[in-house]
């Protein structure tokens, strides 16, 4: 299983709020994305940008010999569209 791929649907969530046109090329750029990550490290993130309004940047790492991913979203976030991270967050990590 590549992480990176099945995490594509935060990126591609997140897109549809700030107004940036999510396509396939992103969905290619997180194959194998996570394979050297470290979610314990501050270094060893992914961290993939989305130029919308507000850009943002969707840092994701994987736990080190598990299947757990982190993510960090970072950016000029208002009350609403951390709202919306939160409770988009809440949904995928019940899945």
């Amino acid at each position: 299983m590549d992480l990176g791929r099945e995490c594509g649907a935060l990126p591609h969530a997140q897109s549809r709020y700030i107004g940036y046109e999510y396509d396939a090329a992103d969905e290619d750029a997180l194959v194998g994305a996570l394979d050297e990550t470290d979610d314990e490290s501050g270094t060893a993130w992914f961290r993939y940008p989305l130029q919308g309004t507000p850009p943002v940047v969707v840092a994701l790492a994987q736990a080190v010999g598990g299947v757990v991913v982190s993510v960090r979203v970072d950016g000029d976030i208002d009350t609403v569209l951390e709202a919306r991270i939160d409770t988009m967050l809440s949904l995928l990590s019940s899945r």
